[in-house]
């Protein structure tokens, strides 16, 4: 896992991040990961990245260093320009993978949702007696909850169905071989569709997902920006993604942000107040107490024969009110906590805002260090700051060479 912590104000925007690296499915930890770089040489851009560290494959830091290569000096107004920029160039280069490895990986997503549709149909009343029936019910289910949502992928709103029965044929045909319910002469068309359907899904959770923030200016912008996106595979010139999070400090709305990735709840706990899983605890407990209290309350009138009185109890819309709880309590830790936070921040001057943006992952690190839990934030703290006059300045960053014995690297850094 990660960490990346970004802190921005008027002035600049610093962006750290650990170090550590899971390799593969083990719970093997390497703290020497780096995943912040210039996205560009010439121009005050930043790119951080969370989650897998690969695109199908590929290294994100070898695709990210193609990029910057064949950007050169080319600056654009907007840093919202270079995300859609880097987005087309991947499509350009058939995202960094082979026809072959794009088809692995579109088979791993598929046979990853087919699995977690028959675990949904092991819930259905009808499961031991009917198992294939109850998954084509959940496939069914699937593919129409999935048709009505409109807020769709970009890259696939277009895509047909049948261009894509024709490019997954073997995808389709292999993962209901796998199946020892379904069959392919039977059940293609109704795995194909429903699976169509989520493939095109804007906002959905998926293995395998690759997180990059992009921070800086563009020549037009005077404060600095931060644009999240998340993404997953890609074939056919298109790609699973979504923009997850924008941050634009402007003088009228947003004047400064502290903006977590990754590992969330070390950074929202000092944002907020309170641990986020803490407070959800919290308002479950207030939840549950409450309907506990309207049905003792309604069973002791009953009791006492008023009937008329125990049904007005029983229609008492105690989940609104717990919901006012919440609402409430959330808008207190914001003014208590987090407005006055940002409004420090706001001030902060660039070597204060490195410093906040370090000890917030280096909190992170104490905490994974002091939990049972593998420890998946670690190992050195990077920090780099971008302002729109300096450009990209590292103020902590680990090299795998001794930087007093290879001079020429420096040397030839702009030059390449």
């Amino acid at each position: 896992m990660t960490t990346i912590v970004g802190v921005l104000n008027k002035r600049a925007v610093a962006i750290a991040a650990d170090s550590a690296v899971t390799v593969g499915d083990t719970h093997k930890v390497m703290n020497t990961g780096n995943k912040i770089f210039a996205l560009s040489k010439f121009a005050p851009v930043g790119i951080a990245i969370y989650g897998n560290a690969s695109l199908m494959d590929t290294p994100w830091e070898v695709i990210i260093k193609c990029y910057r290569r064949q950007l050169n000096q080319t600056k654009f107004q907007y840093l919202r320009e270079y995300v859609e920029d880097f987005l087309g160039y991947l499509r350009n280069h058939e995202f960094f993978a082979s026809p072959e490895i794009q088809h692995r990986h579109l088979f791993i997503q598929m046979n990853t949702f087919f699995n977690s549709c028959v675990e949904q149909a092991k819930a259905r009343a009808n499961f031991l007696s009917n198992p294939a029936q109850a998954i084509i019910d959940e496939l069914n289910d699937c593919k129409v909850a999935n048709q009505s949502v409109t807020e769709l992928n970009q890259d696939f709103i277009d895509y047909d169905y049948a261009d894509f029965k024709v490019f997954a044929k073997s995808e389709i045909e292999a993962v209901l071989n796998q199946s020892k319910v379904l069959n392919v002469s039977t059940h293609y068309d109704i795995f194909a569709e429903s699976y169509y359907h989520y493939l095109r899904l804007l906002r959905i959770d998926r293995d395998g997902e690759s997180g990059l923030v992009f921070v800086g200016y563009g020549e037009e912008e005077i404060y600095p920006c931060l644009y999240n996106i998340e993404c997953a595979i890609g074939f056919e010139h298109k790609l699973q993604y979504r923009y997850s999070r924008e941050t634009e400090i402007t003088n009228e709305k947003t004047t400064a942000s502290i903006a977590p990735f990754a590992q969330l709840q070390t950074t929202q706990t000092i944002i907020r107040g309170i641990n986020p899983d803490f407070f959800d605890i919290i308002a479950n407990i207030f939840s549950n107490t409450l309907n506990s209290f309207q049905k003792y309350a309604s069973d002791l009138v009953r009791a006492n024969n008023l009937e008329p009185v125990a049904k007005q109890i029983d229609s008492f819309n105690v989940g609104s009110l717990s919901q006012t709880f919440i609402s409430v309590t959330q808008n207190e830790f914001f003014n208590h906590y987090t407005k006055p936070l940002v409004q420090t921040v706001e001030h902060l001057g660039i070597s204060d805002m490195a410093n906040v943006a370090e000890s917030l992952v280096s909190l992170t690190s104490l905490v994974q260090r002091m939990s049972p839990k593998e420890e998946s934030v670690g190992g050195p703290v990077d920090v780099a700051v971008i302002s729109k006059g300096d450009g990209l300045i590292w103020i902590k960053r680990k090299h795998y060479f001794n930087p007093d014995l290879n001079a020429q690297f420096f040397n030839n850094y702009n030059n390449d």
